[in-house]
């Protein structure tokens, strides 16, 4: 073995005075598939952790580099490597039998509809291809829910998301403070000001960010220990700051909103109380320094020019109500020879967001669909409000975290278990979902009768 070592040592030695370039190339593939592979062997045998790579991942694609190449570069990462951590769990989900039981079945034939819907989306290749990108993630969460038997297992894993969103906050504030402003800040034309968008090819990736980050940090808050704490508070600090210098009005008025909700059903009139002395101290405030509620203001009339879109998908969904144009690709609509604006924004294609989720959905798939996704992903947040339904206390959880995502959807289209905030929203819906699965199953075996006497006379046999 000691041989073999210095023989390759010395190869790579004499590689590297013949040919430096191509040896530095082959020992950064050959390092970084070393690392690659003992990263797969470790997130399958503990499936949680591969929450770190996805967010990776997501940050890699929607960087500069990589978004203003979104044909290419985008899928070369994508694909291949949430395959190659993804897939590995598949067969672990598959034993469970999870995915045949009620909202995880549900998702996935919404899912499975999804790859159908190439076969007569405007670009069936793009539909296909989100499509098994939404999938492959979707079993990886279901491979971490599997193993969960308490609330503090749940409040774990979301706590990896937020570690892998942490990661992505330094990057950008390393980014900020070591680097050129001309390489962070993007002029906005519209709105006249500087926007900060950091390692990623728009601002409004910082506001997703944000949202994932503050989302998992209040959902794993109750578990975090020692060091753990204050590295959490700065997390959350830094994206809020981010966001702020982003100018993501939508994501932080979501999390301000989901924070109220909570508050108000947490603390009842002394909250209601206190966000009414707040909202005056507000108004005061805006009263003295007018100047501030017009910079606030700005292009909400409009929804800064969402407004065209959302008219524009209104009328699609009216000439395809029930099939849709195909997955993901409610952006191809704009291209439409009627479609009145020819602004940038809406020239891209696939690639254009309608800038709403649930319109999304319903031009992608159809109007069944969507208000099927709607009945599965709210049905575990509304039954843990019933009484004797909550035995995990989540309800917090579906405040603080599922609110603000879905909130988040009626001015961005948050993805199916893509991008962080998609990700993050499928695994708190997961997670509700496998608690209303539980409390489902003890209500079943307490209330059969033939499950009580079996019980009975096992309990007589054993004496």
């Amino acid at each position: 073995m000691a041989t073999i070592v210095a023989t390759i040592v010395l190869l790579g030695v004499l590689g590297y005075f013949l040919f430096p370039v191509a040896a530095l190339a082959v020992a950064g593939a050959v390092i970084g598939g070393l690392v690659l592979t003992k990263a797969i062997r470790y997130t399958t045998r503990h499936p949680h952790w591969v929450l770190l790579p996805l967010v990776i991942i997501e940050a890699l694609t929607a960087s500069t580099v990589v978004g203003d190449q979104q044909n290419a570069l985008g899928a070369l990462i994508r694909y291949p490597l949430v395959a190659l951590f993804c897939l590995p769990l598949i067969p672990r989900v598959w034993c469970s039998k999870l995915l045949w039981q009620g909202g995880f079945r549900d998702y996935g034939l919404y899912l499975l509809w999804a790859m159908l819907s190439a076969g007569y989306s405007l670009l069936p290749e793009v539909s296909l291809g989100r499509a098994l990108s939404s999938l492959l993630p979707f079993c990886a969460v279901c491979a971490i829910v599997e193993g969960i038997d308490g609330p503090v297992q749940a409040r774990r894993a979301i706590g990896v998301l937020m570690l892998g969103c942490g990661v992505v906050i330094m990057a950008n504030f390393v980014l900020l403070v070591f680097f050129p402003g001309t390489i962070s800040w993007l002029y906005d034309p519209a709105a006249g000001i500087e926007r900060f968008e950091g390692i990623f090819s728009q601002p409004n990736e910082i506001g997703a960010l944000m949202l994932a980050t503050m989302a998992s940090g209040f959902a794993c808050w109750p578990t975090l220990r020692g060091w753990a704490r204050p590295a959490g508070i700065a997390a959350m600090a830094g994206s809020v700051i981010l966001a702020a210098m982003a100018d993501s009005r939508g994501a932080l008025m979501a999390i301000a909103l989901g924070g109220a909700a909570y508050l108000v059903w947490r603390y009842r009139v002394k909250a209601v109380l206190a966000l009414g002395a707040m909202g005056l101290g507000l108004a005061l405030a805006v009263a003295e320094v007018p100047s501030s509620l017009n910079y606030a203001n700005r292009g909400l009339g409009t929804f800064t020019g969402r407004n065209v879109a959302w008219s524009y998908a209104l009328k699609s969904i009216g000439e395809r109500p029930l099939l849709g144009y195909g997955y993901e690709v409610d952006g191809q609509i704009f291209a439409q020879p009627d479609f009145q604006s020819w602004d940038m924004v809406w020239g891209e294609g696939a690639y254009s967001s309608i800038h709403d989720g649930y319109l999304s959905r319903a031009v992608g798939l159809g109007l069944p669909a969507m208000l099927f996704w709607l009945f599965f992903m709210w049905r575990p947040v509304l039954d843990c409000f019933f009484p004797n339904r909550d035995p995990w206390e989540l309800r917090g959880l579906g405040l603080v975290s599922f609110l603000p995502l879905m909130l988040f959807n009626l001015t961005e289209s948050v993805p199916d278990c893509r991008y962080f905030e998609g990700i993050l929203l499928t695994l708190v819906w997961a997670v509700m979902e496998l608690q209303r699965l539980r409390v489902k199953t003890a209500a079943q075996t307490a209330t059969d009768p033939s499950e009580q006497y079996t019980g009975a006379v096992w309990q007589a046999v054993r004496g």
